[in-house]
C-alpha cells in the first residue's frame, strides 16, 4: 500500500456519554483572623454579601466548626467589613470595581 492511501480499516464510533454525577470536593481551609468576617461575591451578579455559614460538630474535642455554604459562580473572601473585603477582591482580580453590596 502506498503511504498517500488513506486506511480505512480503523472506524471511529461515537459511544453514548454517561452523565456526570456531581460531587463535593475539598477546595481549601480558611481560618479567618480574631474579627473577621467570611463574605461571598457573585461574579455574575456583581453582589458582595455575608456568606452564609452552616454550623457542625467535627473536631475529636468536641469544638464547633463552621462550613460555607458554597456556590458555583461566587468567590470567599474574609475581612474585616465590606470595605476591606472589596479591597481584596480588587487584588484578586486586578480590576478596579464597585460591588453592590447586599447585607
Amino acid at each position: 500500500m502506498k503511504e498517500t492511501e488513506i486506511n480505512l480499516k480503523d472506524e471511529v464510533k461515537n459511544i453514548a456519554e454517561a452523565p456526570i454525577e456531581k460531587q463535593s470536593k475539598y477546595i481549601k481551609t480558611v481560618l479567618p483572623q480574631p474579627g473577621h468576617k467570611c463574605f461571598e461575591y457573585n461574579v455574575k451578579e456583581n453582589e458582595l454579601r455575608y456568606a452564609k455559614m452552616q454550623m457542625s460538630i467535627a473536631n475529636m474535642s468536641g469544638e464547633a466548626m463552621s462550613r460555607v455554604d458554597m456556590k458555583e459562580e461566587c468567590v470567599y473572601v474574609t475581612a474585616l467589613n465590606f470595605k476591606n473585603a472589596t479591597k481584596h477582591l480588587r487584588k484578586m482580580f486586578k480590576v478596579d470595581f464597585v460591588p453592590v453590596i447586599v447585607k
